[in-house]
């Protein structure tokens, strides 16, 4: 882990920066969340495309699944506009 005042390299179990000898700080980060929220995003843009499009063919699977990719896309930036924001309000750092 990098120390947010001097860029220090610290390790996740250190209370403080041994460099700068400021704390470092705990708990959720805001990179984690915009993470999961994106991949959370994705999962349920494509679960989305497999539940409401009927397929009866291989054919048809082929065409849900070209149909899936870009819904799973456009989930996980909607969801990771939506982590951004909640991360920066709820997260120190």
């Amino acid at each position: 882990m990098l120390c947010p005042n001097c860029s220090a390299t610290c390790l996740a179990d250190d209370g403080f920066c041994h460099s700068c000898h400021r704390p470092l700080p705990t708990g959720l980060r805001q990179s984690t969340v915009v993470s999961w929220s994106c991949g959370i995003g994705a999962i349920l843009g494509t679960l989305l495309v497999f539940l409401v499009a009927p397929f009866s063919s291989g054919v048809g699977l082929a065409a849900t699944l070209c149909v899936a990719v870009p819904f799973a896309f456009g989930g996980a930036c909607v969801a990771g506009l939506m982590g951004w924001i909640i991360g920066r309000l709820a997260c120190e750092h």
